[in-house]
């Protein structure tokens, strides 16, 4: 009992330095997000310590912009889990998801753009592709396909390859929550035709 009231205490704790790194990081930009100094006014902001926050977000900055994601892939799993569980089609399965992932994106739209500018530093680099691979490999379970061969992994890598596609649709240019749908959709049915005819390609030279 002791241990489940302080892990709600540790999730709630959390909420409140993502909450509060949102509301900062949408009012100074890009520019705080270089500086350490953000912890230091979440802690203010908070009638905390820097100490305690870094207990919970030993990387910071980094281990806060995960949790984001994190948060929104739990949200998307509760949401979307009874929806596509009895859609047989796996095309269909990740468009929804990734739909739903850029639903979850607009939500905080100024921050997300902020956030997928700072992943595209070169000091980012690392934890960008984490957080890529990570969110596809999420899409990819939810929508039930976990192969014990090797599709496992090309699956996720070219799935990555599209949610990047789409993310920088969703970073640099003015498009509506319609949009943007319609764009995972396309960009997902142009991906399953180049995969098709390679397929056909190889299948033609070597059987």
């Amino acid at each position: 009992m002791n241990n489940n009231a302080g892990s709600s205490e540790i999730n709630d704790f959390k909420k409140q330095v993502l909450e509060q790194f949102i509301v900062i990081t949408k009012s100074e930009g890009l520019s705080i997000l270089l500086r350490d100094s953000i912890i230091n006014r979440i802690a203010i902001n908070l009638n905390t310590t820097p100490q305690k926050i870094e207990l919970v977000f030993n990387n910071k900055i980094k281990d806060i912009i995960s949790y984001y994601f994190e948060l929104q892939n739990i949200e998307i799993s509760d949401k979307y889990k009874d929806l596509i569980k009895d859609e047989e089609s796996l095309s269909i399965k990740i468009k929804t998801i990734l739909s739903e992932k850029f639903y979850q994106h607009f939500k905080n739209e100024d921050f997300a753009k902020i956030i997928f500018k700072y992943l595209l530093l070169p000091q980012n680099i690392i934890l960008k592709k984490s957080i890529n691979f990570k969110d596809c490999d999420f899409f990819w379970k939810l929508a039930n396909h976990n192969p014990s061969d090797f599709s496992y992994y090309t699956k996720r890598i070219s799935t990555s390859i599209i949610y990047s596609i789409c993310i920088a649709k969703f970073t640099f240019s003015e498009v509506s929550l319609q949009e943007m749908k319609d764009f995972c959709h396309k960009a997902v049915d142009i991906h399953l035709s180049i995969v098709k005819n390679i397929k056909n390609y190889t299948n033609f030279f070597y059987n």
